[in-house]
């Protein structure tokens, strides 16, 4: 282990996106050509673990929300639950599963991956899910995921199958971090909470109407 030290500025969001999917393809290739010992026992992140009330992230279904929010992300749910193939076979790879912005750092301009800690096996383009938490229902959110995937194509193969998965990984995403911040109100005290439900439901109306990575939407 070493000390990185920080770059003074980051590089643009897509340049980062794209340097994310770079190492997110780097990873898995890796991982699936490695033999992992018996011992090894990494968690499933598949929609059991992520939206059910099995889930150690937090649930939001639990939650007091307003009657139209918890029906649209009940809906969301159902769409998810129906468009995402079980987690085996080429659909289970492991990966870092957490590799946002937050969890890497640019040092004499590389990006280093840090945070391994939600490291396990999922869908192959659950990492990208992770590398646009917070960033699923932006103007430039399509831009961002051609980005991200322009990187990771470089060391990984990108199906067709893959990529239709891609716009129920970030609703999936977005919902587990719905379910985190409710169940973890200590934590991230900077994040306003009604916003974040506001902007989840209006991101899962957007989903239900596959308009979730339009062009652009105000």
């Amino acid at each position: 282990m070493e000390y990185v030290r920080a770059d003074a500025r980051e590089p643009e969001l897509e340049v980062s996106l794209a340097a994310l999917g770079t190492a997110a393809g780097t990873l898995q290739s890796h991982a699936r050509k490695w033999n992992a010992p018996e011992y090894f026992d990494r968690p499933t992140w598949d929609v059991e673990s992520t939206l059910t009330d099995a889930t150690s992230w937090g649930h939001w279904m639990s939650a007091e929300l307003p009657s139209q929010t918890t029906d649209i992300l009940r809906a969301s749910r159902r769409r998810i639950l129906a468009e995402l193939p079980p987690v085996t076979g080429a659909n289970r790879v492991l990966q870092h599963a957490d590799l946002k912005i937050g969890n890497s750092i640019w040092s004499a301009g590389e990006l280093h991956v840090i945070d391994f800690d939600d490291s396990g096996y999922s869908w192959p383009l659950f990492d990208l899910a992770a590398s646009l938490t917070g960033l699923e229902n932006l103007p430039e959110t399509p831009q961002l995921v051609d980005a991200w995937l322009s990187g990771y194509a470089l060391n990984a193969v990108v199906t067709d199958d893959a990529l239709e998965t891609i716009p129920a990984l970030l609703m999936q995403r977005r919902l587990m971090i719905v379910g985190w911040l409710l169940a973890h109100p200590e934590g991230h005290p900077a994040i306003n909470r009604a916003d974040a439900l506001a902007d989840t439901a209006e991101m899962a109306h957007r989903y239900l109407n596959d308009d979730l990575l339009a062009r652009s939407h105000s």
